[in-house]
């Protein structure tokens, strides 16, 4: 458990290291190195949120599917829930690189116009 943790706040120093780097390459007008760490940030922030949606949600799936098996007698089909599971953490991560890539360029011209 210590070591999810850690590599948590390791994703979280990182993301610090991006937003330092991304407001260096803007204020430089680096522009084509600014959208590969624009595009690449984008990307990883996706990846994390379906992992923060899909590997709770197997632990919770499998604990229920646990329950129904003690209380009906049965072991129910995981294909469903996981399938259930996919689409919910597909549509979450998208949402999120979706919010990332477009807030970007936002809070860059803030950045832009606290440096005056």
């Amino acid at each position: 458990m210590l070591r999810i943790f850690r590599l948590v706040v390791r994703f979280f120093d990182w993301l610090r290291a991006l937003d330092d780097r991304l407001e260096a390459i803007w204020l430089n007008k680096g522009w084509p190195e600014f959208a590969k760490w624009w595009l690449g940030g984008s990307i990883a922030l996706g990846v994390f949120a379906l992992l923060i949606a899909c590997v709770p949600g197997a632990v919770l799936l499998e604990i229920n599917r646990l329950y129904l098996l003690l209380r009906s007698g049965t072991y129910p089909a995981a294909a469903p829930m996981y399938a259930g599971l996919w689409n919910f953490g597909l549509a979450f991560s998208v949402v999120a690189a979706i919010i990332a890539f477009v807030s970007c360029p936002f809070f860059m011209l803030q950045v832009k116009s606290r440096q005056r």
